[in-house]
């Protein structure tokens, strides 16, 4: 699923929906070895998100490459990300709630961003769509921690 940008990992729609469209080869040993069980109705999942990313940006060359990436959903046991009082933090996963990105790379400094919800029982629910631009976030000088200043005696 090599590209020509030399991303191994990413690949146009039409790749993913290929190498998806079947269970056998390595990406479907894959699903299986992470999901078990529920490996087809993964494999169905990430088909329907390739569908709803070329949806929500029909402007999009097809051919371009896409990254999919999954995290499961987490739960913090004790603690949130960090915890203050030095103490371990147990991170719990959450089974079938995981988080499906699909992301492309742009030739500006703008984000586009659409979220669709959707659980196991197929309830859904599309989200407003977010844009931004990176530039508008960001500094417009450099930020150095005080231990990368220069010295004032040279």
């Amino acid at each position: 699923m090599g590209t020509r940008d030399r991303r191994p990992w990413a690949a146009p729609l039409s790749s993913w929906r290929a190498v998806l469209a079947v269970e056998e080869g390595p990406l479907w040993e894959r699903l299986q070895s992470l999901h078990e069980e529920q490996a087809a109705p993964w494999r169905v999942r990430l088909l329907q998100a390739l569908d709803a990313f070329a949806r929500s940006y029909p402007d999009e060359a097809e051919d371009r490459p896409v990254v999919i990436s999954r995290c499961p959903g987490q739960m913090n046991i004790a603690g949130m990300h960090i915890d203050y009082g030095g103490m371990p933090s147990l991170h719990m996963a959450v089974r079938g709630h995981d988080t499906v990105t699909i992301a492309a790379a742009r030739n500006d400094d703008v984000v586009r961003l659409h979220s669709l919800y959707q659980n196991a029982r197929g309830d859904r629910r599309l989200f407003e769509p977010v844009r931004f631009k990176l530039s508008d976030l960001a500094s417009p000088a450099p930020i150095l921690s005080p231990s990368l200043r220069p010295h004032p005696e040279g």
